[in-house]
């Protein structure tokens, strides 16, 4: 029996430092519905499972808004969830990543009790898969970062490129079973998988991997098969408040077709900070689009963008963010 796995990149309806109290969560309150477009959505819910990373935590709306800067940035308004249910498709949310665990054990577990209260399947707790039945196939599927971070250990699961086949403690795979991970990996605001991807792909496709689901990057990267197993490297960001460049506002949507494994991919795109369009391309397509849009020098050119879209719109900035980088600036040139 036929069954379609979509994946979406990035998913932070927060704000972060740059756009405090002038992003997503401000611009949007009350009308989050209309961060995503009917055509794009009509797209996204064509299947039977919808993977997204889940880049924040979440809080009441009421709460979020009296949150010093510092407790605010990548919290997004537990309102925002009505966004995900109302598309009517099954949400699975990796919460494996490192603004998911930014501020602290408690909220982690009140963003996850709070997912799963409203019917999203949350992976990325633990080294153990969330397992789903479809059409007599059953679907083991895992969430796990790579990415260091400062957050403790009991957040979420993680590991790193030498370690991961080992700490995932895997069974022998049945004749029934649809491997897969979503995985927060790679470099930030680089077009193109590094080595490092690359050798881990294999290791997991050798151990039985049927899909691989990457993020962390916020640029979108190519998608390749490597024997059975379909592999995206970066689905790049989604929904996210990363307006200082083009490449941030693009973000990568596959869509599989099992048994039959068949890939279909489409770049989204965000104006405005909200998804407006999509268009379909092939992998060939994908990856020169990836090639064109490498550089060595990208994440250092993208930081410099970031801080250049904050002086342009000073207007727009409240005295808690011109403290923050006032004090950044300050330490950086003593």
């Amino acid at each position: 029996m036929q069954f379609k796995i979509v994946s979406i990149g990035d998913y932070m309806t927060g704000e972060n430092a740059h756009h405090f109290r002038r992003g997503i969560a401000t611009k949007f309150r009350n009308r989050y519905d209309e961060l995503i477009s009917d055509d794009v959505k009509k797209v996204i819910t064509d299947g039977d499972y919808l993977f997204l990373n889940f880049e924040s935590s979440l809080s009441i709306e009421e709460k979020l808004y009296s949150l010093p800067i510092n407790e605010a940035v990548y919290v997004a308004p537990l309102e925002t969830i009505q966004l995900l249910k109302h598309l009517n498709i099954p949400v699975i949310a990796n919460i494996a990543n490192n603004h998911f665990a930014q501020h602290g054990e408690e909220v982690c577990n009140y963003t996850i009790n709070q997912l799963e209260s409203n019917g999203i399947y949350v992976i990325g707790k633990s080294n153990k898969p969330q397992i789903l039945m479809v059409n007599g196939i059953s679907l083991n599927i895992w969430g796990v970062s790579l990415v260091k971070d400062n957050a403790g250990d009991t957040n979420y699961f993680k590991s790193n490129y030498d370690d991961l086949i080992k700490d995932l403690q895997l069974h022998e795979k049945g004749k029934d079973e649809y491997y897969i991970i979503s995985i927060h990996w790679g470099k930030e605001y680089y077009t193109l998988e590094d080595n490092q991807q690359k050798e881990l792909a294999l290791k997991l496709s050798q151990n039985g991997f049927d899909l691989i689901l990457g993020h962390h990057p916020h640029t979108i990267q190519p998608v390749e098969r490597i024997n059975n197993t379909w592999v995206c490297y970066s689905h790049g960001n989604f929904l996210f408040d990363q307006n200082f460049s083009s490449i941030t506002q693009q973000g990568l949507i596959t869509r599989v077709t099992i048994p039959e494994n068949q890939m279909e991919v489409y770049i989204s795109q965000q104006k405005n900070l909200k998804v407006v369009k999509l268009i379909q391309v092939t992998l060939d397509e994908l990856k020169k689009f990836c090639l064109k849009n490498f550089s060595g020098i990208k994440p250092t050119k993208m930081r410099i963008l970031m801080k250049l879209e904050l002086l342009t719109h000073f207007y727009e900035l409240n005295l808690s963010t011109i403290k923050l980088f006032s004090n950044r600036l300050y330490k950086f040139i003593k």
